[in-house]
């Protein structure tokens, strides 16, 4: 089943800059915005912002990565070492095979004796 993702402040924080800056732009297109310095600043305040919530996006992307590949190189010596007891237990198991073959021919010499 898959994890439901929740979302962090860097995700709200993409979300609320690109909201500003389509906001912005509409406004500005409409008119109903008018050319004051602040204003002219939103976009670039935004912006980034975005370029800030990316920064941090790819910071937790790339930690992810690194903890998968240690969970991987994990995976990798378990198998390991899976492999080694599996190895050991066929040994043993062909041992024990061979013992019960040569209770079973014993067995059949006890049931039919030779006259």
């Amino acid at each position: 089943m898959a994890k439901k993702r929740r979302l962090d402040l860097w995700d709200y924080l993409l979300w609320i800059s690109g909201i500003l800056i389509l906001g912005w732009a509409f406004l500005k297109a409409t008119g109903i915005i008018n050319t004051a310095q602040w204003i002219l600043m939103i976009p670039y305040f935004a912006a980034g912002l975005a370029i800030l919530g990316c920064v941090f996006k790819a910071g937790k992307i790339s930690q992810s990565i690194e903890n998968m590949s240690t969970d991987v190189k994990d995976l990798k010596t378990k198998t390991i070492d899976i492999d080694k007891n599996l190895s050991s237990l066929s040994s043993r198991v062909a041992l024990r095979e061979e013992q019960i073959k040569k209770i079973d021919d014993r067995m059949l010499e006890f049931q039919n004796p030779k006259r």
